[in-house]
């Protein structure tokens, strides 16, 4: 990030950096109108290339601003933008969507930026200051909704005159734009989870989402700060954007309450595992009574005395109850933490990252 700053305190008018993270030129889409008396070209790192292929910053956010499928995007805005898109797709800091790379996130934005972030959409991605990041949550709910309708399309398929995930946003009829969100949100949820079997697949819940994006929007403004000869400068605290710090000093991602995750978790084994008995699960040779609970959807069982009743099947959106849990805010009366297994986390030193490797879960923490 500090390449930033000596690029900006470069004498030449021609800048060429090398690096094979991608997260280099993202950092500086929004500050290159800080530094327009400089051309900045970097030098990308491709495997296995005999040659070298490099990007000339400004021709790409030229790119951007004459693409077709970008024509509703601010402007102004496009810059910031697009940094947020790539933070909140993963980066340092911020958690990564299992089964969702870059490219995935990408193609997603490119088909539906109108709705996602368009003029008139209510919030933007840009949307990270103190006053707008609600209705920059708003946006990012709707990108990451989409992401998980596109990867389940056939699922999608099964709500009638529905097949965008706009047409389905339109036909949700809620008090107020805020439950509107979370109501498409949760419905989405709910036909992506009665289809999984492995829970890091699962949508993560809309209270996961508001972590996530505070996440990416501290992110966002330290990136901004790479100029900066103090990268902290206004930086609200951590505690108050996602972690919360432990014991030893270093920070750690803030979870979900144990009975929100145990509430998933009840929900998703009721959904993917079951027993195949023939007579009755009447006792302990049935897998359901012996693990203490219900026969469920993927039961195969026959004549079942071990029955949920209606009222107590629990909820396919993953959350505790059916009513609209709302996101938190210190503004306002919105309050709630969450967990997301779904994403991966980073432990965050003072003023460092450290990358492992979780084996069992097949992803970077």
């Amino acid at each position: 990030m500090r390449i930033w700053r000596h690029t900006f305190q470069a004498e030449g008018n021609k800048v060429l950096i090398y690096s094979p993270d991608t997260d280099v030129y993202n950092i500086d889409l929004p500050l290159l109108s800080s530094i327009s008396n400089k051309q900045v070209i970097v030098q990308l790192n491709v495997p296995h290339s005999p040659t070298h292929s490099y990007l000339h910053l400004s021709n790409l956010i030229t790119a951007l601003e004459l693409d077709p499928d970008l024509a509703s995007l601010p402007r102004s805005s496009l810059c910031n933008i697009f940094q947020l898109l790539f933070i909140c797709s993963g980066c340092d800091y911020v958690s990564y969507f299992h089964g969702h790379g870059k490219v995935a996130f990408l193609n997603t934005f490119f088909q539906h930026a109108p709705f996602i972030t368009g003029e008139h959409a209510d919030g933007l991605l840009s949307d990270t200051g103190e006053n707008v990041k609600e209705r920059g949550f708003l946006s990012s709910l709707r990108l990451i909704g989409t992401l998980y309708s596109k990867k389940h399309i056939s699922a999608m398929a099964s709500l009638k005159n529905v097949e965008t995930p706009q047409q389905l946003y339109n036909s949700i009829t809620e008090a107020s734009i805020k439950e509107k969100h979370v109501a498409w949100y949760n419905t989405i949820s709910s036909i992506v989870c009665e289809r999984i079997s492995d829970k890091r697949d699962r949508v993560p819940s809309h209270t996961s989402m508001w972590r996530h994006w505070l996440r990416c929007c501290w992110v966002g403004m330290m990136w901004n700060n790479a100029t900066q000869q103090d990268l902290n400068e206004d930086l609200p605290e951590p505690e108050s954007s996602g972690w919360i710090k432990k014991s030893d000093g270093c920070f750690d991602f803030d979870w979900e309450c144990d009975e929100d995750h145990q509430s998933v978790q009840k929900t998703i084994n009721f959904l993917t595992k079951g027993c195949s008995c023939k007579t009755g699960c009447g006792n302990q040779r049935c897998g359901c009574v012996k693990n203490g609970r219900k026969c469920g959807p993927s039961c195969n069982c026959h004549n079942c005395q071990n029955v949920l009743p209606s009222d107590e099947v629990p909820s396919t959106s993953g959350f505790t109850s059916g009513t609209v849990a709302p996101y938190e805010s210190e503004d306002s009366d919105i309050t709630d933490s969450y967990s997301d297994e779904s994403t991966t986390s980073e432990t965050i030193e003072t003023e460092t990252i450290s990358n492992v490797y979780d084996e069992d879960n097949d992803m970077y923490l």
